[in-house]
């Protein structure tokens, strides 16, 4: 299995596909700090008060996990972004007869499959520290400083959750593409899956027809991707759901049930296909 990580990672970094998605989310995150020192400038002063433009919620500058959850958690950035690029890389292996080659010689189906999840779960984990010391760097050079900073132990906490999270919709996302064999439907299930449309959709739905169904809703993968916009500091607090939980509990559980349930899907559905 090492072996066959170390040339998965050897290959992706070598890709075009690594480098335009990772510059893509670095821009992001840099508009973002950008838009956010933006509020503490004259210039937004006074369009506030001519009424050109709304006033921002000052818990945008409390801490950097609650900027970081408003800028790529909330909306599904970072779980889009990942879950795109490992199902772009990884079904490719099918489609270019890299996957039929191994799989021909001694490598056993399913260890194939569990490296690939250990990809999932390294991917996952640089995007998030990434991320996290990227738009630290921004918002120190931009020169914004923040009312409530996270201690350590919150930061590592939020970082952990939301690397949990990201790695059940990758997870979610390559597994619904190895099952149909096509990189056509792992790119929607991404923009469906990871994006969060049909998460949304339902959570209408039965909330429209079914208005008790809130306390099942607020269980989905999205409810606690809302959870984690509220930055670390909130972690240890009451779960909105009313379920009598912290918030970190309620998304700990929730991402454990999402990775557990598509990684033993394809462990035990997807390795068993002819997927070559």
């Amino acid at each position: 299995m090492l072996n066959l990580l170390k040339s998965d990672m050897y290959r992706l970094v070598r890709g075009k596909t690594f480098w335009v998605i990772l510059f893509a989310f670095m821009a992001i995150i840099m508009i973002s700090a950008v838009a956010l020192w933006f509020v503490t400038t004259p210039t937004y002063g006074q369009m506030l008060q001519e009424g050109t433009v709304t006033a921002s919620s000052q818990d945008a500058f409390s801490s950097l996990t609650i900027v970081a959850g408003e800028s790529i958690v909330s909306g599904g950035l970072l779980t889009l972004v990942v879950s795109l690029l490992l199902t772009l890389f990884i079904v490719s292996d099918f489609s270019t007869g890299f996957a039929k080659n191994i799989l021909a010689g001694r490598q056993s189906r399913t260890v194939y499959f569990a490296e690939k999840l250990v990809l999932i779960m390294i991917v996952n984990a640089a995007f998030v520290i990434a991320g996290l010391a990227l738009l630290q760097f921004a918002v120190s050079i931009l020169g914004i400083s923040f009312v409530r900073p996270d201690t350590p132990g919150e930061l590592v906490c939020w970082a952990a959750l939301t690397w949990l999270m990201t790695c059940g919709y990758s997870c979610a996302c390559v597994c619904i593409a190895w099952l149909f064999k096509s990189v056509s439907v792992g790119v929607a299930a991404v923009i469906l899956v990871g994006g969060g449309i049909i998460e949304g959709i339902v959570t209408m739905a039965l909330l429209n027809f079914i208005p008790a169904s809130a306390q099942i809703t607020s269980w989905f993968p999205l409810g606690s991707l809302k959870l984690l916009v509220d930055g670390g500091s909130a972690l240890l607090q009451p779960a909105s759901s009313g379920d009598g939980l912290v918030a970190a509990a309620h998304i700990c559980i929730t991402g454990l049930c999402l990775c557990i349930l598509f990684a033993g899907i394809s462990l035990k559905v997807v390795s068993r296909k002819d997927v070559c």
